[in-house]
């Protein structure tokens, strides 16, 4: 998102339950914001990872703030509320809107014409499933694992891609 805005410019972030994917997802946002020293953060709050909550902080944070060019969302379901509250704002062309998930809803939108969404960074449940099965597995015939953090890959869909991008 920040490459998309010219490197430059106003941003929100549309926070969630304070848990620890969550901390781990605007950590992650931060620091790649540290490469766009243009970037200014003007709105933070959170939601309650839903599409209702993610309508209302967003619609807080444009009407304080009008003056944003990108909304990153910290899930699909809050983003998905920050595109309503965009296009609501008429601001649909001047805001881009990013997040993290790559749920059939937030592919659904990002394949749809004009929307405020252009990528998401992807989980992968069922991959998430099967390597907690394994540890567990390897827990019980003693063998725990060596690292407490397990990374399962992620990939950007953007609307350049996403017609590619297999989902969950």
């Amino acid at each position: 998102m920040f490459k998309e805005i010219g490197g430059k410019g106003n941003v929100l972030i549309v926070d969630g339950t304070p848990i620890q994917t969550i901390r781990d997802r605007i950590t992650g946002c931060k620091k790649a914001m540290k490469r766009y020293p243009g970037i200014k953060v003007v709105g933070h709050q959170s939601s309650k990872n839903d599409r209702a909550s993610g309508l209302a902080v967003t619609t807080d944070m444009l009407t304080a703030t009008p003056n944003v060019q990108g909304i990153f969302g910290m899930n699909d379901p809050s983003a998905l509320g920050a595109v309503l509250a965009v296009t609501q704002a008429h601001k649909t062309g001047r805001v881009k809107v990013t997040r993290v998930d790559g749920s059939p809803e937030g592919v659904a939108e990002l394949k749809r014409a004009r929307s405020p969404y252009i990528g998401t960074a992807t989980q992968n449940p069922a991959e998430m499933v099967r390597r907690a099965v394994q540890v567990a597995q390897d827990i019980i015939r003693d063998k725990p694992p060596k690292e407490t953090t397990i990374l399962i890959p992620s990939e950007l869909v953007t609307r350049d891609n996403v017609a590619h991008y297999k989902g969950w």
